[in-house]
């Protein structure tokens, strides 16, 4: 093998382990955990349901290794559903978890309504 075709292997290796986007001119294509994320959250951003059927409430998105979170406020019920059966269908999910909340809907902390005070 000459030292060349050696010092590529070496660089394709190394990709690989620190998941660097590409390497040389061979197009050798290795996602890292932030561009595999970015193509669930940016596609659920852009799909039907989220432009058109979720587009008054309140969802941030946020993928991590392929766990999808959702946080924020949705108007009813079938709005929580919708957009976790969304996010569900995306390519390289690997599992959603819903934290949604309906509008209005009390959180733990504080749930008597009344706001805490440090003297």
């Amino acid at each position: 093998m000459s030292c060349r075709a050696g010092t590529f292997i070496i660089i394709v290796i190394i990709a690989a382990v620190l998941g660097s986007t590409k390497v040389g001119n061979a197009g050798i294509f290795f996602a890292s955990a932030s561009e595999r994320d970015n193509r669930i959250e940016l596609p659920a951003k852009k799909s039907k349901a989220f432009k058109i059927d979720l587009k008054d409430d309140l969802i941030a998105i946020r993928s991590r290794d392929g766990v999808v979170t959702l946080t924020g406020t949705v108007a009813n019920e079938s709005h929580k559903v919708l957009a976790q059966k969304t996010v569900e269908k995306l390519r390289g999910v690997k599992s959603v978890d819903n934290q949604l909340r309906l509008e209005g809907e009390r959180t733990e902390k504080n749930s008597d309504g009344t706001l805490s005070v440090k003297w």
